[in-house]
C-alpha cells in the first residue's frame, strides 16, 4: 500500500493526549491551545471528545485537564487478557477445532463491538491466529453477547449499533430480538442454521462476569439433529473448561470492566 496522508484530527487529538501527559498538574484549555497553535474551539471539541470517552480526566474546580482512566485501565486489561484468558485458553480451542472440524473463534466484548482475539481453522488447527478485527454483525457473536450484558452495557451497545442500521434480518423491533436473547441466556448457549451450522457459549470469570465467548462455524448444507447437538455439546464442554481455567486465573481480580 502506498503511503497515506495522516489524518489530522487524529493528529491533533494525540497530540493533546502528549501534551497533557507532560503536564503532571494539569493543563488548561489556553495551555493546549497556546501549546499546540490550534483554536480554542477546535482545541475544546479535541477535549471534550476525549473527556467523553475517559481518556482524559477534566478537574472542573482548576480548570484543567489531565489522562483519564481508560489509559491505564486498556493497558491492565490487555495484560489480564493475554494472562487470564488467552494463554489458558488456545489447548482447548485447538482441541475443539480438531474435534469439530470446524474454524473456531475465541472473542472478547469492546466498547466498540465483537473483538475476534483468537482464531483456529481446520486446516492448521495447530497454528492459531491472532486477529484483531471487529465482529459487529447481529447473528453470532454479538446477539450471545447481547443475551449476557447488564443493562447498563446493552444500552450502551444499541445507542451504538442501532437496530434499524445494521441488517438485523427477521429481528425487526427490539422486543422479538429480546425475546430470543430470553431464550439464549436460559439454555446457555446459541446455535444458528445460517449458511451453515454456528454455535457459541459463554465463558465466565471467577465473578461471575461473561470474560469472553468461544464460537465454531462449521459450513454444511442441512445439519442433523445428531451432528448438531453433538457441536452444541463439544462447544459448551469447550467453554466450561475454559471457563474454569478463565476463574482460576482470575479468582483473585474484580469482575471484568466493559469499556
Amino acid at each position: 500500500m502506498r503511503p497515506s496522508k495522516p489524518i489530522q484530527a487524529i493528529d491533533r487529538a494525540l497530540d493533546v493526549l502528549e501534551l497533557v501527559a507532560n503536564a503532571p498538574n494539569g493543563v488548561n484549555l489556553c495551555s493546549l491551545s497556546d501549546g499546540l497553535g490550534l483554536k480554542r474551539q477546535t482545541v475544546y471539541s479535541i477535549a471534550m471528545t476525549l473527556t467523553r470517552r475517559g481518556y482524559l480526566r477534566k478537574d472542573y474546580a482548576r480548570r484543567t485537564y489531565m489522562l483519564g482512566p481508560v489509559m491505564a485501565a486498556l493497558r491492565a486489561r490487555q495484560a489480564r487478557w493475554n494472562s487470564e484468558v488467552l494463554r489458558p485458553s488456545v489447548l482447548e480451542v485447538q482441541r475443539l477445532c480438531r474435534d469439530s472440524e470446524g474454524t473456531v473463534m475465541l472473542g472478547q466484548y469492546s466498547r466498540v463491538g465483537i473483538i475476534a482475539r483468537l482464531v483456529v481453522r481446520p486446516k492448521d488447527w495447530l497454528s492459531p491466529r491472532y486477529y484483531y478485527g471487529l465482529v459487529i454483525q447481529p447473528y453470532g457473536t454479538a446477539v450471545l453477547y447481547q443475551a449476557f450484558m447488564n443493562e447498563e452495557q446493552l444500552a450502551e451497545y444499541r445507542r451504538r449499533f442501532p437496530l434499524d442500521e445494521h441488517d438485523y434480518g427477521f429481528w425487526r423491533s427490539y422486543e422479538l430480538l429480546d425475546e430470543f436473547l430470553c431464550l439464549i441466556r436460559n439454555l446457555g448457549y446459541l446455535a444458528l442454521y445460517r449458511n451453515g451450522l454456528r454455535v457459541a457459549a459463554p465463558v465466565f470469570d471467577a465473578g461471575g462476569a461473561m470474560a469472553a465467548m468461544v464460537c465454531v462455524a462449521k459450513p454444511t448444507a442441512i445439519p442433523t439433529k445428531e451432528s448438531a447437538e453433538r457441536l452444541i455439546e463439544m462447544v459448551r464442554r469447550a467453554a466450561t473448561n475454559i471457563s474454569a481455567k478463565v476463574a482460576k486465573a482470575s479468582r483473585h481480580q474484580p469482575s471484568w470492566p466493559v469499556w
